[in-house]
C-alpha cells in the first residue's frame, strides 16, 4: 500500500485475524527518501477470542 499523509498516523483496514504482517515505513521528499522502519510478525488476535 503507498499511502501519503502530512501527518504521522494511519488508519489500515479489512486486515485478517490470526495472520502475520510486516509493516514496512518509509519517508520521502525533495532530499530523498529514508531508510524503511520495519515491523515484522505483526499479529492481530481475533478479539472475541480472548474472553
Amino acid at each position: 500500500v503507498n499511502l501519503t499523509s502530512d501527518e504521522p498516523s494511519w488508519t489500515v483496514r479489512g486486515l485478517e485475524w490470526d495472520v502475520r504482517f510486516r509493516l514496512v515505513a518509509v519517508a520521502a521528499n525533495a532530499k530523498g527518501r529514508s531508510q524503511p522502519a520495519r515491523l515484522d510478525d505483526l499479529l492481530f488476535r481475533d478479539p472475541e477470542k480472548r474472553t
